[in-house]
């Protein structure tokens, strides 16, 4: 049988993989990577050696029963994580994004992994192999109920993620309404004061008011109360 631990890295959360393999009378754990949990439950079965004598099938649900905790305890971190999420959206952190996208692969792999998971549960509570006791089936009942607490949570999770991308893409359409507004703003209000300027800057011989020696005072002026009837309108228009 295959099942799968949890492991917090210093860097994030990623999922590791532990193997056991099961008989009547042993139980064999493989796993490539460090897991603190197998340590930790082989201290406890060093100081309590009486938890070794009571089958292979106790063995078996202590380590399992380790494990699940282990996707609990992360899982309910990862609804930590997720609430912060929701505040760095709304204070705009730029980081936000790929803070998303990290929950987002995290979650998809507990819940691709949960589904098997209750699937071997469901195999041992049905006694699909001799070694497992009747007294035991009710342990491993309390760990499949666990699974699918987390598979429910995870599902959960992805709805907030969801929630969350769309939030994210919604501060991100303000922001870029914003810039445009500013934008579609300055244009409209310094385009005519730049046709003005751009018509009297043509190097033609003869124009109105050129050697007129108010033209410039004059032009001034226009420019500026065209700016100041523009910001009127714009104003009027509740655009700024």
């Amino acid at each position: 049988m295959n099942v799968k631990g949890a492991l917090e890295s210093p860097e994030d959360l990623e999922i590791l993989e532990l193997n056991i393999y099961v008989g009547a009378n042993y139980v064999v754990t493989f796993h490539e990577d460090p897991l603190p949990l197998l340590n930790q439950l082989r201290s406890k079965c060093s100081m309590q050696s009486s938890l070794l004598t009571r089958g292979p099938d106790f063995l078996l649900h202590l380590i399992m029963d380790n494990v699940v905790d282990e996707m609990t305890r992360i899982i309910g971190r990862l609804e930590d994580r997720m609430d912060l999420l929701e505040d760095s959206i709304n204070a705009d952190d730029e980081g936000a994004f790929i803070e998303i996208n990290k929950c987002k692969n995290i979650i998809s792999k507990y819940r691709k992994i949960s589904g098997p998971h209750r699937d071997v549960i469901g195999m041992l509570m049905n006694k699909s192999f001799s070694f497992i006791s009747d007294h035991q089936v009710i342990y491993f009942k309390d760990i499949q109920d666990h699974l699918v607490n987390i598979h429910d949570t995870t599902n959960l999770l992805r709805e907030m993620i969801a929630n969350s991308l769309d939030n994210y893409h919604s501060m991100l359409s303000k922001k870029t309404n914003v810039v445009m507004k500013v934008l579609t703003i300055a244009t409209v209000t310094f385009a005519p004061l730049n046709l003005i300027a751009s018509i009297y800057g043509m190097n033609f011989a003869w124009m109105p008011g050129l050697e007129w020696y108010y033209g410039f005072h004059v032009i001034i002026a226009a420019m500026v109360i065209i700016m100041i009837v523009l910001i009127w309108l714009l104003r009027k228009m509740r655009w700024i």
